[in-house]
């Protein structure tokens, strides 16, 4: 698992909205750093999930980030998130909630989750926590790149391969301290 942590939060929300255009094949409005209005990014039209189901309408992106390491999001985290869900569900601005967040996610908290944003007005939540970002990067070697430096040194410094060990590990960079 990457280090999601050691980003900071404005990193992250990057790093999100990179994986939303890369991975998830959309195209994304990104909002200012404040006064965002609970959406961190937006689109609207359909997406066609990898199960089939076409989801429409407008898209919410909402990133939520933690500097704690090993931290699992709590349901209750995100009680001024379900407020402003339901303020953007009653302007028309948000059909489906994207919620990605580096804390852990497990399956009874998304179920919460998607229940308390349903109650709000939202029609479909999808969440994305640390261990599936964590394996987007993984795949994606340009999630690599961006997160790992710029592209003059090899693919074996910019993930702070250790000469001698046969190991490669993390490298704090100052961008990203992956």
């Amino acid at each position: 698992m990457y280090e999601l942590h050691r980003l900071g939060w404005h990193d992250f929300q990057q790093l999100c909205l990179t994986v939303t255009r890369e991975i998830l094949g959309q195209t994304v409005q990104s909002f200012l750093d404040t006064a965002d209005g609970g959406r961190d990014g937006a689109f609207a039209g359909t997406w066609v999930q990898t199960s089939g189901e076409a989801l429409g309408g407008r898209f919410v992106i909402q990133c939520k980030f933690t500097g704690k390491p090993d931290r699992n999001l709590r349901a209750e985290d995100l009680a001024d998130e379900v407020d402003k869900a339901r303020r953007l569900v009653q302007r028309s601005l948000c059909d489906v909630y994207i919620l990605m967040t580096n804390a852990g996610l497990s399956g009874t908290v998304v179920e919460d989750v998607e229940r308390m944003f349903r109650q709000a007005g939202v029609r479909h939540v999808l969440t994305f926590g640390s261990t599936w970002i964590s394996d987007q990067i993984r795949e994606n070697k340009r999630l690599r790149i961006d997160l790992t430096g710029d592209f003059r040194t090899s693919s074996k410094e910019r993930l702070g391969y250790r000469k001698g060990t046969g190991k490669c590990q993390r490298r704090r960079s100052r961008r990203s301290k992956l």
